[in-house]
């Protein structure tokens, strides 16, 4: 994998932890317009309790959002790992004609 494409990987991350946390800070601005508005102490308790529920709903699908998008940065990154590439290009090169230990590699590919 190419430089560019792992920070490209990392700048998606960064912008879905800031896409998130604007979500969450509009929605805790939007709770305080409604307390400032309401009218009974069981209005405040009506306006905590769901916006309670809601948060953690929309926490929940964060933290899968982000599961994800980690889950496929590190799968990327594993397999673009040097160890990986050297040892893919050690198999390239044991396997093809002109190395001298061509036929003992195949073979031994083969058996992997």
């Amino acid at each position: 994998m190419k430089e560019h494409d792992q920070s490209g990987n990392m700048r998606d991350y960064n912008r879905k932890m800031i896409d998130m946390a604007h979500a969450n800070a509009e929605a805790a601005f939007e709770l305080a317009r409604q307390l400032a508005n309401a009218k009974a102490p069981s209005d405040i308790v009506e306006l905590w309790a769901s916006y309670a529920r809601k948060q953690f709903e929309m926490l929940s699908e964060q933290t899968k959002d982000l599961t994800a998008l980690g889950q496929k940065i590190a799968g990327e990154s594993a397999s673009a790992a040097p160890w990986k590439r050297a040892e893919d290009r050690r198999r390239r090169t044991a396997a093809s004609a002109d190395h001298p230990d061509s036929r003992l590699s195949a073979v031994r590919l083969a058996r992997e």
